[in-house]
């Protein structure tokens, strides 16, 4: 294979079921340029290392295997995989999640091939419900291209940074700038790593943001699987509010970083504060009720009289 201009980042773990349909979709994909993709299997006990032994087998001078001997972990994993990375740019697609439109890629490069200030091009995307086997269109409106060369800078992440429930950029149906995070990565490896680094899109997104003006194309292009349980919808309370929790200490580990005002967060906070607040309550977290009580002051938020009252029996009796 020439040098790719894309690599694709698939990271994937006990997802037998699922994985063949995103390869699939990628390998279909009608582009005018050369593409690999970093296929990082994460230690599955199932037979999701067979299959993807097969595709290496089928493939194998399109798709770079790598299989974990023992699992990573979804950051460490996806930074591994970008790490062996070749290409100029950056695309990746969930395991369990596939593309939609054989032209995702090459629509999504011509922009920024085009247009070389741009750190990202994203689009839109449907919920697939793994249970009923239906497309669920998200609740975006944005319904025409959308491309704003001066809208950047710490600010602009600031804003991606705040919307907790709707976050208009998801990865899996973006295409991004590698030289614009490799910097980032010598420099602040604790973005990647640590007790609250749960999740690779959100440093990654807000740093691309932080640096260069994106843009957005009215297609669909992703299938984003809604499964009965995932690390970030999980009927297990606790390890929902863990997962929660730190998502939101992640997210202001990066706002710090970028010297971001916290009020700037104030809506992600306000919304997230009371499911945080709860589960330190349930399981008497008193160290979690003072740094909630810490960033509620930073952020300018004033709790409620029912949350105060648990803020004080978690100062008497919180672990």
């Amino acid at each position: 294979m020439n040098q790719p201009l894309v690599s694709v980042i698939v990271l994937t773990y006990n997802q037998q079921d699922y994985i063949a349909r995103n390869l699939d979709a990628i390998l279909s994909q009608e582009v005018d340029f050369d593409y690999e993709i970093i296929l990082g299997e994460d230690a599955s006990q199932d037979r999701t290392a067979d299959i993807c032994r097969e595709y290496q087998a089928r493939y194998p001078d399109r798709i770079v295997l790598q299989i974990n001997p023992q699992n990573k972990g979804l950051v460490r994993n996806y930074v591994d995989c970008v790490l062996m990375s070749r290409g100029k740019y950056i695309a990746d697609c969930g395991g369990d999640d596939f593309w939609l439109d054989p032209r995702k890629m090459q629509r999504e490069v011509d922009m920024l091939e085009s247009h070389p200030s741009l750190s990202l091009v994203y689009a839109n995307w449907q919920n697939y419900h793994q249970q009923t086997g239906q497309f669920e269109r998200n609740n975006l409106d944005f319904n025409q291209e959308i491309l704003d060369l001066s809208d950047f800078g710490p600010q602009t992440a600031a804003r991606f940074l705040d919307d907790c429930w709707r976050p208009a950029i998801v990865l899996s149906a973006a295409c991004y700038r590698k030289s614009l995070l490799e910097d980032v990565w010598q420099e602040h490896p604790e973005f990647f790593s640590g007790e609250h680094c749960v999740a690779e899109d959100i440093p990654v997104t807000a740093l691309l943001l932080s640096r260069g003006p994106a843009c957005y194309l009215p297609c669909d292009h992703l299938a984003y699987r809604v499964l009965d349980e995932s690390l970030s919808h999980s009927k297990d309370g606790q390890r929902y509010y863990r997962f929660a929790t730190d998502s939101f200490y992640q997210r202001m580990q990066i706002a710090e970083y970028l010297g971001i005002d916290h009020k700037s967060l104030k809506h992600v906070f306000a919304t997230q504060y009371a499911n945080f607040l709860h589960y330190a309550f349930l399981h008497r977290q008193g160290g979690l009720a003072r740094r909630l009580s810490e960033g509620a002051a930073l952020a300018g938020y004033e709790p409620s009289l029912k949350e105060r009252l648990k803020l004080a029996y978690l100062k008497l009796f919180g672990k």
